[in-house]
């Protein structure tokens, strides 16, 4: 059987071969972008010692590891910083830096997940620094990303 193609469709195949794809690349840097929003707006909140908005941004059910130690569920991990940390007075200057994509699920161009990279440091009042690295598991509810995993050190 031969299949005669109409030279318009062989044109608008050509073109459409020679558009560039943005691919999930393109959606993970304006992932990574929207990230970095989150995360400046979270650094704010801690600098103003308000953990609900810091926290607004777990999900519900977030895993948080640190020191060989497993936390279940946002409500517990809100619990142990309040209780690490205290008040606004004691709880430092946040700084997040060097973040990284380290791995992305992107089916379609569309990211449904992605792991993030990157170092914090806390300056205290005292003039101490204390800083650490973080792996932060983020992910797309459908109206909002999501840390669903978050292991610091």
């Amino acid at each position: 059987m031969n299949f005669i193609i109409h030279p318009l469709f062989k044109g608008l195949i050509a073109f459409w071969l020679m558009m560039p794809n943005p691919g999930p690349m393109a959606a993970k840097s304006d992932v990574l972008r929207t990230l970095r929003s989150i995360m400046m707006k979270q650094q704010d909140a801690w600098n103003r010692g308000d953990y609900e908005s810091f926290f607004a941004v777990y999900a519900d059910d977030a895993t948080y590891v640190t020191g060989g130690r497993t936390i279940r569920g946002r409500a517990a991990i809100l619990h142990r910083f309040r209780k690490r940390y205290g008040t606004k007075e004691t709880m430092g200057k946040l700084t997040f830096s060097d973040l990284i994509v380290l791995d992305a699920c992107c089916p379609d161009s569309r990211c449904q997940s992605i792991w993030v990279g990157g170092k914090w440091q806390l300056t205290m009042d005292d003039g101490s620094i204390r800083t650490g690295r973080f792996t932060l598991g983020w992910r797309w509810d459908g109206k909002r990303w999501a840390i669903f995993y978050d292991h610091s050190s």
